[in-house]
């Protein structure tokens, strides 16, 4: 095999937002955010890579007893 010499460098932000739309209606909204930047010490090679990722999830609560959800991703 090849000897690993090299750095790797992650950073990851993530938000949520709940918005109420009525009583028994609830959206949640969802953006997250990876970086990762590579480098590699015995070829001076650098590379990155950048990725979003979206959600949505709404729920509804007919009554007490039931709870009705759907989501995207």
């Amino acid at each position: 095999g090849t000897p690993d010499d090299g750095a790797n460098k992650f950073t990851d932000f993530f938000g949520e937002m709940l918005v109420p739309v009525m009583d028994t209606l609830s959206l949640n909204l969802t953006a997250r955010n990876s970086k990762a930047d590579f480098t590699d010490n015995r070829t001076g090679r650098t590379g990155s890579a950048s990725d979003w990722s979206y959600g949505a999830t709404l729920t509804w609560d007919p009554i007490e007893e039931i709870r009705i959800r759907g989501g995207y991703q």
